[in-house]
């Protein structure tokens, strides 16, 4: 389970969060939708810790993030790193390191496996994304599809709970997109739980249990993607959708 409660965040006197407050089901698919500069990543990016938020609190498989960064939750974001995966919208995979080294790096510096453990898991891992012939190749040899499957397996590597996507489909061709759905469903059947940032419809109607719609920093419409997709009530919604 997540919960959020009355989360805010500006930056200087830009209010980028407005009080935001919602439960996400644990083993579900929650996307969050919206124009850009709605809030969305800064969110994403609040759910583990990457950026601080200003009030509120956000409770997280079982723990409590609070206003104050690094410096006040030092403590949970520790026991958070290894929970609660990320999946950059630029993958940012080391370029000095293959495939296989890319994947077992926290898993042999942050939760203290062997490489010869971490390995022999990196290895399963590949194989889960398809990518088992490619573990030797370094980032600039693979397609934006498959480092996008490597930046995968690297989460996937430290067992998360919750894996946190921003933009997972942007720079993968159209055919690539069905396939990384149904690796990300197949994840999900397995008990992962995805809170994903989104702007391609098809992907968020075909892989979502819920949907949020992010505008000016609120929640504006939440709810099963054929409601909020297939007939919004929002206004604010309609005009994102292109429905007014």
């Amino acid at each position: 389970m997540i919960e959020l409660d009355r989360v805010t965040k500006a930056f200087g006197d830009k209010t980028v969060l407005a009080g935001i407050s919602a439960s996400f089901e644990p083993k579900s698919v929650v996307s969050l939708v919206g124009p850009s500069g709605g809030g969305k990543t800064t969110l994403l990016r609040c759910l583990n810790g990457l950026e601080s938020f200003d009030s509120g609190t956000i409770e997280i498989v079982g723990e409590t993030i609070r206003p104050g960064g690094e410096k006040a939750n030092r403590a949970t974001f520790a026991r958070l790193r290894g929970r609660v995966g990320f999946v950059f919208q630029q993958w940012n995979l080391f370029t000095h390191r293959t495939a296989i080294g890319n994947i077992i790096e926290a898993a042999v510096h942050v939760r203290g496996e062997s490489v010869s453990s971490a390995t022999s898991r990196a290895k399963e891992l590949l194989a889960k994304v398809g990518m088992e012939e490619h573990g030797a190749k370094y980032p600039h040899e693979l397609s934006g599809g498959q480092q996008q499957r490597v930046a995968i397996a690297r989460a996937l590597a430290m067992k998360p709970e919750v894996l946190l996507m921003d933009e997972p489909t942007s720079a993968l061709d159209p055919e690539r997109v069905q396939d990384v759905t149904e690796l990300l469903v197949s994840l999900v059947r397995e008990g992962l739980a995805l809170v994903i940032v989104s702007h391609e419809m098809s992907f968020v109607r075909a892989i979502s249990d819920h949907v949020c719609v992010l505008h000016g920093g609120s929640i504006v419409e939440r709810g099963a993607p054929k409601d909020v997709l297939g007939s919004p009530k929002d206004p604010r919604t309609r005009a994102f959708l292109g429905l007014e």
